[in-house]
């Protein structure tokens, strides 16, 4: 009963203590994007990776915790191969309706900009999802559990994408989509240990629409 105790109370103080975390790091990527007015992209990447990762950083350095981006492994080509496949996805809605993704058509150095942006905001979502959320709670709960509490993140960091893709998928249908790519990610995760294939696979999504965008 003792250690029933201490584990229920183990699980509240992670569950806690991300929530707080998480509250904190949005606190600070809304006061640079609205109160300094800085780029959205360059907010979530400084409020949802940058400080995280200190955090990281401070818990491997105290507590020799690693940091489990993961390598160049199997693992590294199943979540790029998981992004190729949501790639061919979205395709299909590409050239079922191509003007829908004019917003991608940019040139010269507003192309370079807009797609280091892109990366370091995209690549900010598996990281925060996946390392900061997802691999804690699993050592505190099942992994259906976290799983579930990283989808919901997920399904939370995507609500600004979701305004824009219901127009294309429908209202319901982009949240199915988006449940499902946060349910297979999570999965596939919590099988490899490899966030740094997802982060990886996430922004070749990208390119790859805008490449195919700007070559139609």
């Amino acid at each position: 009963m003792v250690q029933f105790s201490f584990s229920r109370s183990s699980r509240l103080k992670t569950l806690f203590g991300l929530t707080g975390l998480s509250l904190a790091f949005l606190t600070v990527s809304l006061f640079l994007e609205y109160g300094l007015h800085i780029n959205h992209g360059l907010s979530v990447f400084s409020g949802f990776f940058v400080l995280p990762l200190i955090y990281l950083l401070f818990r491997q350095r105290r507590y020799g915790e690693p940091l489990k981006f993961g390598g160049l492994n199997s693992g590294f080509l199943e979540g790029v191969g998981i992004y190729l496949i949501f790639t061919a996805y979205i395709l299909v809605y590409f050239f079922q309706n191509p003007g829908f993704f004019d917003r991608y058509d940019r040139h010269g150095s507003n192309l370079l900009f807009y797609l280091l942006l892109t990366a370091l905001n995209v690549a900010t979502v598996d990281f925060f999802t996946k390392r900061f959320i997802q691999y804690p709670l699993s050592q505190q709960f099942t992994p259906t559990t976290a799983i579930g509490l990283q989808t919901a993140v997920w399904l939370a960091g995507h609500y600004p994408e979701s305004l824009w893709l219901s127009g294309l998928m429908g209202g319901v249908g982009v949240w199915v989509f988006l449940a499902f790519t946060g349910i297979v990610t999570g999965f596939s995760y919590n099988r490899t240990g490899n966030v740094s294939g997802q982060m990886t696979g996430h922004v070749l999504l990208n390119l790859i629409i805008v490449g195919i965008v700007m070559l139609g």
